[in-house]
Order: structure tokens, then sequence, then C-alpha cells
């Protein structure tokens, strides 16, 4: 028997044997999760949120499980529950979710901008927690700020499209257009259809239509 398994039957076993063992069942349904029965994963996070309906935990796997099944809206609003029961304990990719969730709706963006940097403080130099930060500062129009953090989002990751094109927007924002152009460019090189695609090229007419003009 592999690792794998011997976790899943040694947490299967502790629940069985005590029912109130919220931490076994949230690690069972993290390994569920990661194999990707989404419906026993839920089963245990339903579990755990009914023993522990004040602890963070439970509703941090059901965000989790919502994002892997593409329902956004329900991630956030599980991820929201988790860090009002307890901030401080919540995970670190947890907060920059909902700092993340938060800029991309442009809302209360003040918070956004607390959570970015919280998760920064327990993720420093991440290049996800960079870019969402850098993405609160540009949907706050701190767009030389934006650029700062987006660099450096893009020096650790320069394949990734999102990070590109979100550097490609800020740069364009400041007035850099040769540099905005040649990340907006590569974003759509990289992944013509990924998350912010059309905002990209909505820049990128934008910046052709100026160059054209006499």
């Amino acid at each position: 028997m592999g690792a794998p398994q011997e976790a899943f039957a040694a947490l299967s076993r502790s629940v069985q044997a005590d029912s109130s063992l919220v931490d076994a069942q949230i690690d069972l349904g993290k390994l569920y999760l990661l194999a990707g029965d989404l419906e026993k994963a839920r089963q245990q996070a339903e579990r755990a949120v009914k023993q522990d309906p004040d602890g963070p935990e439970g509703y941090l796997l059901r965000s989790k499980i919502a994002a892997a099944e593409g329902r956004p809206d329900a991630a956030f609003a599980e991820a929201h529950k988790a860090l009002k029961r307890d901030p401080a304990h919540a995970e670190a990719n947890a907060v920059n979710n909902l700092a993340w969730q938060y800029a991309e709706r442009g809302e209360n963006l003040g918070r956004a901008w607390a959570l970015a940097e919280e998760a920064r403080k327990q993720m420093p130099g991440d290049a996800n927690v960079l870019d969402t930060l850098g993405w609160v500062y540009y949907k706050s129009q701190s767009y030389h700020k934006a650029v700062g953090l987006l660099k450096e989002c893009v020096q650790k990751n320069p394949r990734h499209p999102v990070f590109q094109g979100h550097l490609g927007l800020a740069y364009y924002r400041v007035g850099k257009t040769d540099a905005a152009l040649r990340a907006l460019k590569k974003s759509l090189e990289l992944d013509p259809a990924h998350p912010g695609a059309d905002e990209v090229r909505r820049a990128l007419a934008a910046l052709s239509g100026a160059e054209r003009k006499p």
C-alpha cells in the first residue's frame, strides 16, 4: 500500500472511531479533494462545519471544493466565512484568494489590500501573492505601485499569461507604450483564451489605434 492509500486508511479509521475529530475530517477531505473525489471531500467538509461551525477549517475546505468545481462566487463566500471566524488562522492561500476576488470585483479594495499584504507576510516572494497585490493597486488606480509589484511577479514567472497581461495593462496606464505592447502580446501568445484575455485585447486595440493616428 502506498503512502496516499495509507493516509486514507489511517484517517478513515480515525473518523470512524471518533466522529468528533474535526482535524481528521478536514485532512481526509483534503485527500479526497487532491484525489479528485469532490463528493467525498464535500461530505467531510459538511461534517466538519456541522461539528465545529465556529471554526474556519470546514469553510476553507468548502471554498477549495467550490473553486475546483468552477464556482467562484461560492468559493468567495466560503472563504469569507472562514476569515470572518478566524482571520489569523486562515491559510495564506485562502487569504490571497479572497483578496484576489475582492480585486476582481472591484469592491472592498481597502480590505483586499490588507488581505494581500497579510498573505505577502506569510508567503514573501510568492508570484501569485505579488500579482494579487499588484492587481489590487491597479484596481485602486495606483498604477505606478502596480507596475513595481507586477514586474517582480513576472520576473519570477514570465510564462504566466495572466501575470504578463496584468503587467501590460499597468504599463499601459502609466504611458509606457512599448513595454505595454510587449507584455500584452506575450500574454496572448502564452494563452489567447486566459481569464482577462478580452481586457488585454481591448488595451492592445487602443494602443494600436493610438499608434496609427498621425
